[in-house]
């Protein structure tokens, strides 16, 4: 049985211990809705123990290239290890998921035909598709309903920073932007990365992977890793092979 749009009602969400209590076993119940997490924090009582919570994330980029039939890229994309001669394909697939998934915001701001035009998705809308697309890849890293996308902002006088998305990874802060171009540019990752008590930051691009040992202007050093949009949903991954090599 699917109940859907439960949070319409918050009887129905309390009588769903009973479906649980009756046991029977040939009944499985879901219910769902656009804004259930939202109800956690009011006062309602939900059947603790009895129902089990599981957040639906957006498609990934993983998903929709076995939905598409590209199956030749599943090992090296789970070992991050695409031949620089492929990156070029994975980009093209990653675009062409892009301009589905993105479909609804590009089609509230008319920026249809310029996705369509942009060699590389950095140039589109001022590069907030871009942000948009890696916003869901890490999303879709936990399934918990209380995972929620987190950024960093500085709000010093003449010193204001901002960085796209912070990852707590163990028990380190990684920060996140999405850009390209030269190091240098990344004033506000070399910011965040000057009172950050490890050494690694991460940039989101449209390059093949890499690493760069970087230098803040207050002298501290630093890995940059690279990471091309395809490699996002494994990024964890990436981090935990860094560090180890720390």
């Amino acid at each position: 049985m699917f109940i859907d749009e439960i949070l319409n009602s918050k009887t129905a969400i309390t009588k769903l211990r009973y479906f649980y209590e009756a046991k029977l076993s040939d009944l499985y119940v879901i219910a769902a809705g656009s804004l259930l997490e939202t109800m956690l924090n009011e006062n309602i009582s939900f059947p603790v123990g009895r129902i089990e919570y599981l957040a639906v994330r957006p498609c990934v980029f993983n998903e929709f290239r076995r939905a598409i039939g590209e199956i030749q890229l599943e090992k090296a994309l789970f070992n991050c290890k695409i031949p620089e001669a492929l990156h070029g394909k994975t980009m093209n697939l990653f675009n062409r998921f892009t301009l589905i998934d993105c479909g609804l915001v590009n089609y509230a701001a008319k920026v249809q035909k310029e996705l369509f035009g942009a060699m590389d998705i950095l140039d589109a809308w001022r590069g907030k598709i871009a942000e948009q697309i890696v916003a869901q890849e890490l999303l879709a890293l936990d399934y918990r309903v209380s995972n929620v996308r987190n950024f960093w902002v500085r709000n010093k006088k003449d010193s204001e920073a901002e960085v796209d998305f912070v990852l707590q990874f163990d028990n380190k802060v990684i920060p996140i932007e999405v850009k390209s171009g030269h190091n240098a540019k990344l004033r506000s990752l070399h910011l965040f990365m000057d009172d950050a008590p490890h050494n690694i930051a991460v940039r989101v691009w449209s390059q093949p992977f890499s690493i760069d040992e970087v230098k803040t202007q207050k002298g501290k050093s630093f890995k940059l890793l690279n990471v091309p949009f395809y490699y996002v949903g494994r990024l964890e991954g990436i981090l935990n092979n860094v560090i180890a090599k720390c």
